[in-house]
Parts: structure tokens; sequence; C-alpha cells
């Protein structure tokens, strides 16, 4: 991860085997990913410390959401992925509320738009709790890839919001 001094610090090492999957997966749980942005690159190295390949320098996206509880709207921006070769295909939106047991693809925004807020109508939502939860989804550019991997992904750190029942007595 970045340091506030602009150096990568180590945050975790992988010692490779014989056999070994080159699609190696890496959750950094000890950040703030509500809140902050993180900036990562990865390096391989020889067994003699010595840096061999370095990996593209990539950035987290923040996704904010808004409820705007007059409109039944919530609104959603969030800060543009950073880091392919080949940049972002599409930004994917996916909404849960709090009694479904998955997110569901709710909006996709080609990239190309240069837009990076959305405000989901939930009016027609009146059933559960009032509460979604939203998170963004990057999907990489069409790009070859070493050993034919797949095309990338990134996501948001999860964020809710809660809607509070209106009632009214006439």
């Amino acid at each position: 991860a970045l340091t506030n001094d602009n150096v990568f610090s180590t945050i975790h090492s992988v010692s490779d085997f014989q056999g070994m999957n080159p699609m190696v997966s890496y959750y950094d749980e000890s950040v703030d990913a509500k809140n902050n942005s993180y900036t990562y690159q990865i390096e391989a190295v020889n067994q003699c410390n010595q840096s061999k390949i370095t990996s593209n320098i990539a950035q987290t996206i923040i996704l904010t959401v808004v409820e705007d509880i007059a409109s039944s709207t919530n609104k959603l921006n969030w800060t543009y992925y950073d880091g392919w070769q080949g940049g972002v295909k599409e930004y994917l939106i996916y909404r849960q509320s709090k009694d479904e047991m998955s997110f569901n693809l709710v909006a996709t925004i080609p990239a190309a738009s240069t837009v990076n807020n959305y405000v989901d109508d939930v009016s027609t939502e009146l059933q559960g709790t009032g509460e979604f939860c939203y998170k963004v989804l990057a999907i990489e550019q069409n790009t070859i890839h070493v050993d034919n991997l797949p095309m990338a992904t990134s996501s948001s750190a999860e964020v809710c919001v809660k809607h509070e029942p209106f009632m009214y007595i006439a």
C-alpha cells in the first residue's frame, strides 16, 4: 500500500511453490475502505530478494450514498477506478435491501460516458426495512493478459443508507 510519503509499504507476502496458480487474490482488511482511497502495487521478487516484475499501480473506488427520503431516491457518487492499462469498460451498480440475501444489478454505466453518479429510485420498494446497501464494480476494458487471465474487476466497499418510514394521520 502507498503511504503518505509516497513510498509503498509491504502489507502482505505470498511465497511461491511448484504448480502455484498465477491468479493470486488478497483482501486488505486492515483499511477503512468506506472513507479512504488506497493505492496498491504488487512486486514479484526472486530468492535473492531482487525485484523481477512490478505490477501496474491501482487506486481503489470510494462510494458515497446519500438518501433523499422526500423523493424516495438514493444518490450514489463514486471515484473513478484508476490503474488498468486498457482502462475501465463500465461500472456496475449493485443494490441489496436488508431483507434480500444477495446484491442485484440495478444499473450499468459505460466508463466512456464520464459519469460517476447514479440516482436510484426506491419508491417502488414498499416492503422491507427501508435499508439499502450498494456497491460499485469496475470492469476492465477488454485487454490481452498473460496466460489468458480473465478481465479484472474492482469493487468499492459496501455502503448502506436507511429510509425511515413516512406516516401520515389525517
